[in-house]
């Protein structure tokens, strides 16, 4: 499986990245610090999981998900993260169908949790096919 991690922190894309790879689920984990840069890899490669911020420079997570349910060949689960979460970024995120959200700050007991009931998801949705 590969997944994306999208968010502005270097200190949250390293932490998601060593809780990812310690899972060994994931053949590529690739790491974007804008929105900018994700829609970039996207294109590249298709991928099973997307962990994205909302709030980044240039483009946000939300313009993101947009470009993913839009452009993408797949339709990865996506994980939305965020420290701000109001009414509207609720609203955009049912609208494009998220069921995975997960508001900072969060703990790796908290990720691994949610990690954990996505990668279910994934290998239903892959029986399915």
């Amino acid at each position: 499986m590969n997944v994306l991690i999208v968010d502005d922190e270097k200190i949250i894309i390293d932490s998601l990245h060593m809780i990812l790879a310690e899972s060994t689920l994931f053949k590529n984990i690739v790491q974007a610090s804008d929105g900018s840069d994700a829609c970039k890899k996207i294109d590249k490669l298709d991928f099973d999981l997307v962990v994205v911020d909302i709030n980044m420079p240039k483009v946000d997570g939300l313009s993101v998900i947009k470009y993913i349910r839009e452009k993408s060949g797949n339709n990865p689960e996506i994980l939305l993260i965020s420290g701000g979460f109001n009414h509207q970024n609720v609203q955009v995120a049912s609208d494009f169908k998220i069921k995975h959200v997960l508001a900072k700050p969060f703990n790796a007991k908290k990720f691994v949790s949610k990690l954990t009931d996505i990668i279910q998801e994934i290998k239903n949705k892959n029986i399915a096919a």
